[in-house]
């Protein structure tokens, strides 16, 4: 294990000095626009305009990196990140900042493929389970005090986003001193959507609700809790627990997938989603406290975020070997679509129809998943795991938006 954390250190501090960053701007932006009485649909348009720069930096991504490297392309969007984060507080306004996060979502997109590029790289087949393993947690980690580290800082002020730029140039730093080689580009054998489909409906269905959920709650959690009437370090709290959940708690799902089946793991977690987002939606009316909401996040939270990483798996089941990589970019982009819509839809509910409503939604969203995860138990029957299949990588944009 020493040997392996020797190897990826420069990257894996990299992208959790970055993953800090990243939490705290989107934290930031979204209860700043809130505080400022911003519209919840506007909120849940700046949300998604995250997500579909993401979306378009995935597609240029390997293009950026293929002509310029692995460092450079680093160097080139982080400077661009930093910058679009200093330009926020020069002007609070809704649409010039859904423009900003769209931009910064371009630059992160690929960031992030510069990142799982060089740990793949490091990675061998003996211990890449274990390296994406470590990745996956200290992003999670790193997600959560990112969620903490608004309590340090005004809301809003200038100090916060220079906070923001400077954890996101810090993860520069380690990665462009390293001397580890840069990996090479490779050409990788393309899978059209309609083809993914056809093998595994119920992945892509599953992976396109996971962003609906995730895309939907992530960030607009904050609002909800700063409409009931929680305190600024409540409401960090409450938002951080839902990430944190699955840094707690998704290796046991995970297990759990590998042990009962993927199915049965969508559908435990959709239950779980479902049945919790219930009682949320109806946490008013039922008195709940802080200490009560805060462990139902946590739960919640791990569930939602699973949902991801066991459609996928289910679809490698299925996949040959030569459509890893290409599947896995398509899946990318479903779950970016997913995560596009999910703000807009919850702003509009929250805005217009009070802040519980965002609880409905996901229970809304998790029961008609489950509904299709039953359907196709009937009609497909389940595969024998190939236990030799690569451990799926969380999307990067599932908690960070």
């Amino acid at each position: 294990m020493i040997q392996i954390l020797a190897a990826i250190f420069a990257v894996l501090l990299g992208t959790v000095l970055m993953k800090l960053g990243n939490s705290l701007l989107s934290l930031t932006v979204t209860l700043s626009l809130n505080e400022s009485g911003t519209p919840k649909e506007v909120i849940g348009l700046v949300s998604a305009a995250f997500s579909a720069g993401f979306l378009v930096g995935g597609f240029y991504a390997r293009r950026i990196i293929a002509a310029i490297g692995h460092v450079r392309a680093l160097s080139l969007t982080t400077a661009g990140a930093a910058i679009v984060t200093l330009a926020f507080p020069l002007l609070v306004d809704g649409t010039v900042w859904a423009g900003l996060r769209a931009v910064y979502g371009f630059t992160s997109a690929v960031v992030y493929i510069v990142f799982e590029s060089w740990l793949n790289e490091r990675a061998t087949p003996e211990n890449r389970g274990r390296v994406l393993g470590i990745y996956a947690t200290s992003n999670y980690f790193a997600l959560t005090l990112g969620q903490l580290l608004i309590n340090t800082t005004p809301l809003g002020g200038h100090l916060a986003f220079s906070l923001c730029a400077a954890l996101i140039l810090a993860g520069l730093m380690p990665v462009v001193s390293t001397r580890l080689p840069q990996p090479e580009v490779k050409q990788t054998q393309r899978l059209s959507a309609r083809q993914l489909y056809r093998e595994s409906p119920l992945a892509v269905v599953a992976v396109t609700g996971g962003g609906l959920l995730s895309g939907g709650l992530f960030g607009m959690v904050a609002i909800f809790a700063q409409e009931i009437g929680l305190t600024l370090l409540q409401v960090s709290l409450l938002s951080g627990a839902y990430v944190f959940g699955a840094f707690l708690l998704l290796w046991l799902i995970g297990r759990m997938s590998d042990r009962f089946g993927r199915r049965e793991a969508l559908a435990w977690a959709l239950g779980v989603v479902t049945i919790l987002s219930i009682v949320m939606a109806l946490s008013g009316e039922m008195g709940l406290g802080f200490p009560v909401l805060v462990v139902i996040a946590l739960v919640l939270g791990a569930h939602m975020l699973s949902v991801y990483h066991s459609a996928v798996a289910h679809a490698y089941d299925r996949l040959p070997k030569e459509h890893y990589v290409a599947a896995s970019g398509s899946f990318q982009i479903f779950f970016s679509v997913g995560s596009i819509c999910g703000p807009v839809i919850t702003g509009w509910l929250m805005q217009h129809l009070g802040p519980h409503f965002l609880w409905a939604y996901a229970a809304t969203i998790s029961a008609l998943l489950l509904l299709f995860v039953a359907y196709r138990w009937i009609v497909r029957p389940a595969v024998v795991v190939d236990t030799e299949a690569p451990a799926p990588q969380a999307p990067q944009e599932v908690v960070a938006n």
